[in-house]
């Protein structure tokens, strides 16, 4: 934004004054207008940031020894996963499987959004019926989100799907989210 010469401004005859004021006044409205979504869009940016930090912070480093992803699941595993998956209503497997082929990165927010929905649901709602009833659809959504998870990890596993340092904390702290039971 540039200096305003107000000074000269006021030199101005009255009618090209006012024309002067007034365009100076919608430039410094939508400057404030830019900068006030800056803000926001700043503290929205910074309160993602703390929660993954937080959530990076719980997340418990690993010790100097290498880990197979391949070892650390068996057959038996695959088998359950496999089993679990068909166990679900079609609409529902298709999510799973729509959830599994979706970058991390997305997963995660998505996650992140129903934990936050979750929690607060639960803050909010009185043990009746009908939260019981709401309480395991949203159960059945943890369910498809832990169901994808375990999918990725088993095309990590294959090699369809590689994770770089920053996915594998998604991944971690996602997992983290979505085992915990509502």
């Amino acid at each position: 934004m540039a200096n305003i010469d107000f000074e000269s401004i006021k030199k101005l005859p009255p009618e090209k004054r006012k024309k002067a004021l007034k365009e100076v006044h919608e430039m410094l409205e939508k400057e404030i207008k830019k900068v006030k979504e800056q803000v926001f869009e700043t503290e929205r940016l910074l309160g993602i940031a703390e929660t993954e930090e937080s959530i990076l912070e719980e997340i418990e480093v690993p010790k100097a020894r290498k880990i197979e992803i391949k070892d650390l699941f068996k057959r038996e595993d695959a088998e359950d996963l496999e089993k679990r998956i068909r166990a679900l209503p079609k609409e529902e497997r298709k999510n799973v499987e729509r959830l599994a082929r979706e970058p991390i990165e997305d997963v995660y927010a998505r996650i992140k959004t129903f934990t936050a929905e979750a929690t607060h649901y639960e803050r909010a709602r009185e043990k009746t019926a009908v939260y019981q009833s709401e309480k395991e659809e949203m159960e059945k959504r943890r369910e498809i989100y832990e169901l994808a998870l375990l999918e990725k990890r088993r095309a990590e596993e294959r090699g369809e799907y590689t994770l770089d340092k920053k996915k594998e904390h998604l991944m971690t702290a996602a997992e983290k989210l979505t085992y915990k039971r509502l």
